[in-house]
């Protein structure tokens, strides 16, 4: 098994063209964390 990081705050994009194959995947519950984290990058604070 090989360990990852996920950085929410180093986001960038890739057409799927550029993906050559699947290393691993996320859990549902790490995906939703990682959304949450993005979000509030760009949500403003109060």
């Amino acid at each position: 098994m090989r360990i990852s990081y996920a950085r929410p705050s180093k986001l960038f994009s890739a057409n799927t063209s550029l993906m050559t194959r699947i290393i691993g995947d996320l859990t549902e519950h790490k995906q939703t964390s990682i959304i949450d984290a993005v979000i509030s990058i760009f949500k403003p604070t109060s």
